[in-house]
């Protein structure tokens, strides 16, 4: 949901979908903030997604929500403009504001377009490519406690890899994951964040668990990122830092990034948020992503100085 008017209102925002969705909204509330069309700028959004916004210049308010708190700051309000380009929340029976019902807006993967792109076009918001870079805003404790994860004399190019998605159709197999770790065993150094890669053996978890804020700080002193099409994906390209992704049903040229090398096996087109998603019985187009190509990718980002660092 959409409505913007400017010319002094309170501006409502509404940050809601996952850690990625959360952080790919942060170009707008740039971009609403420096139009000058709004006195003052709102930004709901869910807690676990509260460090994105946290710091943020941009805003005046934040609003930390658990659950349907969140949708209710979608409700339409005759004093406020309201962004929220992610759900439609209205009443079901036009006068409970409490029972709610909500509605996705937009199903982006299908369309060959970025997902920033398209939310500016759906809101009448020109935004240029430099204008769509995603932020993270971070403290110096968060850069102290990345920091001192690289005081050690190991040599060897570190690596962040994330091999976690909440959504099994993202899921790259055990097995192809450790055969990448073999190919590049002893020639870098990787590091992750505690659950987030499972089963893997070579692997430095950070011990004490980092915030977003700490992790960004992380992902911006590594060498590449190595992830499938994750959070940490998206908070690489915000930082600078390249990163190795891996599609399977999501769409590289929706959710990818130019700074990142964005691995298909072409064994078939992106489903996500398909009906033919829903039939699919196992992940062919991850399965068939083959290791020797992940590895090359992540060597080729560390020795030939692919991305923006």
């Amino acid at each position: 949901m959409i409505k913007l008017t400017g010319k002094g209102r309170r501006l409502v925002f509404v940050a809601s979908g996952g850690l990625g969705d959360c952080l790919l909204l942060t170009p707008f509330l740039r971009a609403l903030r420096r139009s000058g069309g709004h006195g003052r700028i709102t930004v709901a959004v869910q807690a676990n997604a509260m460090q994105i916004y946290d710091r943020n210049p941009h805003l005046d308010h934040l609003v930390p929500c658990q659950g349907s708190d969140l949708f209710m700051w979608a409700m339409e309000e005759p004093d406020a403009d309201l962004f929220a380009p992610y759900i439609d929340v209205h009443s079901e029976d036009g006068e409970n504001p409490l029972n709610v019902t909500v509605e996705p807006v937009m199903a982006p993967n299908p369309v060959g377009r970025p997902v920033i792109e398209q939310i500016a076009t759906m809101a009448g918001i020109n935004l240029c490519a430099e204008e769509m870079a995603m932020e993270i805003f971070t403290t110096q404790e968060d850069e102290r406690f990345a920091q001192a994860l690289f005081i050690d004399d190991d040599p060897r190019p570190t690596v962040y890899v994330n091999t976690s998605s909440n959504y099994p159709e993202k899921q790259y197999p055990l097995g192809h994951w450790k055969e990448v770790e073999c190919l590049l065993g002893g020639r870098v150094r990787f590091i992750s964040s505690a659950g987030c890669a499972a089963g893997l053996e070579q692997v430095h978890i950070i011990e004490s668990a980092p915030g977003l804020r700490a992790l960004a700080e992380v992902l911006r002193r590594v060498d590449c990122a190595l992830s499938v099409d994750s959070f940490p994906q998206h908070l690489a390209a915000a930082v600078g830092t390249a990163a190795v992704t891996l599609f399977g049903a999501s769409n590289p040229a929706v959710f990818g990034h130019r700074t990142n090398v964005n691995i298909t096996s072409g064994a078939c087109p992106p489903c996500a948020d398909t009906p033919r998603r829903k039939a699919c019985q196992r992940q062919v187009c991850m399965e068939a992503i083959p290791p020797q190509a992940v590895a090359d990718a992540v060597v080729r980002i560390i020795h030939e100085g692919a991305g923006v660092k």
